[in-house]
């Protein structure tokens, strides 16, 4: 702990200079959210909540607020954790010499392109994540759980805090579990965790995703398992790609990337193929909507 403590003051001291810009990308997160969600994110919270449940239940659905101050103080509330989010990159970014100095920041200087690609890499697996939760998790159970409440004879109605901080955190969640498969090619290829780590300790890594499932899902096994399945496959996936960058590293004096391309064009353009083929069938063939 007093370890951790020293590091700390150390990173903190080292951004010192840079934390009104972390500061100014925080407020943007912080207002760019509050804003969004009085104008925008209210009104389609209410329609995806309904939105795959019968008419019938859609009917008898109703979000309360219960005092005056609760959907002004949620907004705050929320737009506080998302502008920490958006700005803890810009953060790792500034504190990357302290960082380097411990050994958990990659010791060769990273192009400025590769760190460019690699947010974006990171802001399309957040939006994937996040778009999971949203079109796929909130949409079935929301209507498998108030099925069950009317069914019951039980109006479904939901105060609105619980209700907001169950979507928006929850779908912050799987946003933040997006970023698996960077950040374990990262750390595989950085050498700060090798990937025979990630190899052998697959168990605890399902076990601990069941866990961090439990507490953020509702306590019925359904909704559970929509939450861990995913992850498991997303954890399955990034410990191939993370093989795939590390063997390539290890053996980049012996493997050039390019000529195997050029020796193999005929495999690579068929695996494109198939894939674009794929994804075309997926929407014209209704795949999508069944």
């Amino acid at each position: 702990l007093a370890a951790g403590r020293e590091s700390a003051r150390a990173f903190l001291r080292s951004i010192q200079k840079d934390l009104q810009k972390v500061f100014v990308v925080f407020l943007i997160g912080f207002l760019g959210t509050f804003w969004a969600l009085r104008v925008y994110v209210w009104d389609y919270l209410f329609a995806m909540t309904r939105s795959n449940m019968t008419a019938a239940i859609a009917e008898e659905v109703d979000v309360i607020a219960t005092t005056p101050f609760e959907v002004i103080l949620l907004q705050a509330k929320i737009g506080l954790i998302v502008g920490a989010i958006v700005c803890l990159p810009v953060l790792l970014y500034f504190g990357r010499d302290e960082l380097r100095d411990r050994g958990v920041w990659p010791q060769s200087p990273i192009p400025r392109w590769k760190l460019a690609a690699i947010a974006l890499l990171g802001a399309s697996l957040f939006s994937v994540g996040v778009a999971y939760g949203v079109f796929a998790f909130f949409p079935i159970m929301f209507s498998f759980l108030a099925g069950f409440g009317l069914e019951a004879g039980i109006q479904p109605t939901y105060g609105i805090v619980m209700w907001t901080e169950f979507i928006v955190f929850l779908s912050l969640s799987f946003g933040l579990a997006g970023q698996m498969p960077l950040l374990i090619t990262g750390l595989s290829y950085s050498g700060v965790v090798q990937y025979e780590t990630f190899r052998d300790k697959w168990r605890y890594a399902v076990v601990a995703i069941f866990v961090f499932g439990a507490m953020f899902s509702p306590p019925d096994p359904f909704t559970q398992l929509m939450w861990a399945f995913p992850l498991i496959a997303l954890y399955g996936f990034s410990l191939y790609l993370a093989k795939l960058v590390v063997t390539a590293q290890r053996s980049s004096d012996r493997i050039r990337v390019a000529g195997a391309v050029r020796n193999h064009w005929n495999v690579v353009g068929g695996a494109g193929v198939l894939g674009g083929a794929l994804v075309y069938a997926f929407y014209e063939y209704g795949v999508r909507p069944a």
